[in-house]
């Protein structure tokens, strides 16, 4: 599977500047709300650092998580499988 995430750190803290600013209040206004009306978990934006990838693909049974070489400034491309 492929997975295209936001480029975020591990804490909230180290995401700063004007970016950051954007899409934490892209995530609070969208994405957090409809993830947690669909009862799912509210990791919002930049709630996927690569830690978190791989802990959720390793609680779900996933074998491998690779970061994929892209050259973006915005995303983090992964491949993960079972």
């Amino acid at each position: 599977y492929l997975l295209l995430e936001m480029r975020s750190a591990d804490t909230p803290a180290e995401n700063v500047g004007p970016l950051a600013a954007l899409l934490y209040g892209t995530s609070v206004l969208f994405c957090l709300p409809t993830s947690l009306a669909e009862g799912a978990p509210g990791y919002g934006t930049l709630g996927l650092p690569e830690s978190k990838v791989r802990e959720l693909a390793d609680a779900a049974g996933f074998a491998s998580v690779r970061r994929l070489p892209i050259e973006n400034p915005f995303n983090v491309l992964y491949e993960v499988k079972p």
